[in-house]
């Protein structure tokens, strides 16, 4: 949006400028006195390019807050930290009930010795190891093509005793693979 903001404003002095070199007797040139209409068209540019490199700014940084995939034609949300590591669940996350979770991972690993580190609100750690199967290409579509992820594991169930965000960190073996906040409901 401030890409298109910028282009705008960028487009107005472009005009302004033809117009003082085409027509600079015309009404709307000769309404700007003395120096008003420098200062007028070097504050649009000041404004132009930095609505410009803002949007630029944004568009290089943004980082999706979730993003909507298809595997086994079923629809799913992945949370998380999207680029890194994510997971996706059957249905909400609630504080309680037995969870079916998937883990999706942007870098081929091979998940072998897997242990998942939860943190609760509360400060109680827990070490959980999942039993974790991989996803077939086949299962997947085209989630690598479409959103570059890499591998999807299929994780044993796993019940949350704590409500709101908890963290949970992967390791496999010694390894830190990544961590991220799962919002858990009451």
């Amino acid at each position: 949006m401030y890409i298109l903001i910028g282009s705008g404003v960028l487009i107005v002095v472009l005009i302004f400028l033809l117009a003082e070199k085409i027509a600079p007797n015309s009404a709307m040139m000769v309404s700007f006195q003395g120096k008003q209409l420098k200062k007028f068209l070097l504050g649009f540019t000041v404004i132009g390019v930095l609505c410009t490199a803002l949007g630029i700014y944004h568009k290089m940084t943004y980082k999706l807050p979730y993003i909507d995939i298809t595997v086994k034609n079923e629809k799913y949300t992945v949370f998380g930290n999207i680029g890194e590591l994510g997971y996706y669940s059957d249905e909400l996350i609630r504080k309680g009930k037995e969870t079916h979770m998937h883990i999706t991972l942007w870098e081929e690993i091979r998940l072998a010795d897997v242990q998942m580190v939860i943190t609760y609100p509360s400060g109680k750690v827990e070490v959980w190891e999942p039993q974790m199967s991989l996803l077939t290409d086949t299962m997947k579509q085209n989630v690598n093509k479409q959103f570059k992820i890499k591998e999807i594991y299929e994780m044993s169930s796993y019940t949350f005793k704590e409500s709101g965000n908890v963290k949970v960190t992967l390791k496999n073996g010694a390894d830190t693979i990544g961590s991220m906040l799962v919002k858990v409901q009451e």
